[in-house]
């Protein structure tokens, strides 16, 4: 995915306030002219 122009930032917190609740963890890695990574890890449940 990509994006033309530019955004208030305000997504990577909404995102961060969701997943935290449910024991999640967002890692963000960027590199200058080659793009930006978001990885969202959720725990998953086990059921017998």
């Amino acid at each position: 995915m990509t994006r033309a122009s530019g955004g208030s930032g305000s997504g990577l917190s909404i995102v961060k306030k969701i997943i935290e609740p449910h024991e999640g963890v967002m890692t963000v890695h960027s590199e200058l002219g080659q793009g930006t990574e978001m990885t969202i890890t959720l725990p998953r449940k086990v059921t017998d």
